[in-house]
């Protein structure tokens, strides 16, 4: 309990100190560069350890001319063993979904910025975005800029269970890999 006051405590001086500093929308993010064929997760190399989607080149916003249709989230994940006996399993996945709607309002939203960055504080953490792709009906494929706060963060979601947008999707997976046998 004394931890979660702390920790509340803790949050509101850095919510009262990042309101020193105004926020607005930025800009729309660059066009996203369109490719022209889904090579899948692990031919982009997603399964390579702790590679951020920020060296991924081409990452921006969905062009006018570019209607997904799908999105593809490539993620390592434990799945439960063979038998209840048995210990879970590592697995790398390509996972799919076609009901984007909700994603696509949420990478809509403009990304805020800070019209003061000395007056605002960011706690001191790192972030991974997602391998999260979108495909159209002509397999042509972008990696799309996800709306972040002024420390860098994805903006929250308006969901109410907190799940990301691109975590809440309906996916179908495919294994593409086993890491250990369970």
């Amino acid at each position: 309990m004394a931890g979660s006051r702390t920790l509340l405590v803790v949050s509101l001086v850095l919510l009262g100190l990042a309101g020193c500093s105004r926020t607005v929308d930025a800009p729309p993010p660059a066009p996203a560069v369109v490719h022209p064929r889904w090579t899948g997760c692990d031919g982009l190399g997603a399964y390579r350890g702790f590679e951020p989607l920020n060296d991924l080149p081409g990452r921006g916003g969905i062009p006018a001319d570019f209607t997904p249709v799908a999105a593809v989230l490539c993620e390592t994940a434990e799945r439960p063993g063979k038998s209840a006996q048995a210990a879970p399993v590592t697995v790398d996945l390509e996972r799919r979904a076609t009901e984007i709607a909700p994603l696509l309002t949420y990478l809509a939203r403009p990304s805020r910025i800070s019209t003061d960055s000395e007056d605002l504080v960011c706690p001191a953490m790192a972030w991974l975005p997602p391998w999260l792709f979108l495909l159209d009906d002509q397999g042509r494929w972008l990696s799309p800029q996800l709306p972040t706060t002024p420390c860098g963060f994805p903006l929250p979601e308006s969901t109410s269970n907190g799940v990301a947008s691109w975590d809440a999707l309906p996916y179908t997976d495919k294994i593409i890999r086993i890491r250990k046998d369970g």
